[in-house]
């Protein structure tokens, strides 16, 4: 508006600035909000990372709150978590989908972005159906090419599968 304008006024050229630096500094508050809730709401016993990015699975959609949205993931040696959260971090403790490795995977940096790699040749990944703690031991359940597999933790951090009778 100030190109055209006659006047020349620094009105529009200030208004649009301080809207941009705002929607910058909104965008840095929400993601390290939602940051926190993930570290709250799904912990991981062992070193972790999670990454907090702009959901762009709904990058052409007509609803311009969608376009605010977060999509989060939390990755470790024995777990991949992924799930979506609003704004404020909102929905961060429903998960889209949550993976687990019995063996444990090696975590590299490799092209800005965190990957899992296969160290011992185990090619179980199970998806994720329920998790308790029960006598102090973490179990988690899960299927694996059709079956329902149990694995129970260990006291030095490994898994092992529980075979039910």
């Amino acid at each position: 508006m100030s190109i055209f304008s006659r006047k020349k006024s620094k009105l529009p050229v200030f208004t649009s600035i301080l809207f941009i630096v705002g929607y910058i500094v909104f965008r840095i508050i929400s993601k390290e909000i939602i940051e926190q809730k993930v570290q709250v709401q799904h912990p991981i016993p062992e070193e972790s990372y999670i990454i907090v990015e702009p959901n762009s699975h709904y990058e052409y959609s007509f609803d311009p709150l969608k376009w605010l949205e977060f999509r989060f993931r939390v990755i470790s040696p024995h777990f991949s978590k992924v799930g979506e959260a609003g704004v404020l971090g909102e929905k961060s403790d429903k998960l889209i989908w949550y993976d687990f490795y019995p063996v444990a995977y090696e975590i590299k940096l490799s092209g800005g972005k965190y990957i899992l790699i296969n160290s011992q040749n185990s090619k179980v990944v199970l998806s994720v159906t329920k998790e308790w703690k029960e006598a102090g031991s973490n179990f988690i359940e899960g299927k694996y090419d059709g079956e329902l597999l149990t694995y129970k933790e260990t006291t030095n951090g490994q898994w092992e599968e529980v075979i039910s009778q």
